[in-house]
């Protein structure tokens, strides 16, 4: 079967910052999954990475449920804890 999401090498850096460094993962139907770090340890920038609000700079997320590198509508949820209005 395969996996809902396959995350390979992902890295993300703002300015002089890298929030997220060769982060490989496999996400299979079914599973739960939680992320657990520090404050800063990049949680948040690879759930926006997963869920496609932002791009990686390097490395590649393959999902089962968005075709064509589009955002996936109507299949996953995302609520992040402070609002950007």
């Amino acid at each position: 079967m395969k996996p809902l999401a396959n995350i390979r090498d992902v890295s993300k850096r703002f300015a002089s910052a890298t929030a997220v460094d060769d982060f490989s993962l496999s996400i299979e139907a079914g599973e739960m999954l939680a992320l657990l770090r520090s404050n800063g340890a990049g949680k948040t920038t690879l759930i926006r990475m997963i869920v496609g609000l932002i791009r990686t700079d390097d490395g590649e997320i393959a999902r089962a449920f968005a075709t064509g590198g589009e955002r996936p509508r109507g299949v996953l949820g995302y609520l992040p804890e402070k609002r950007g209005l």
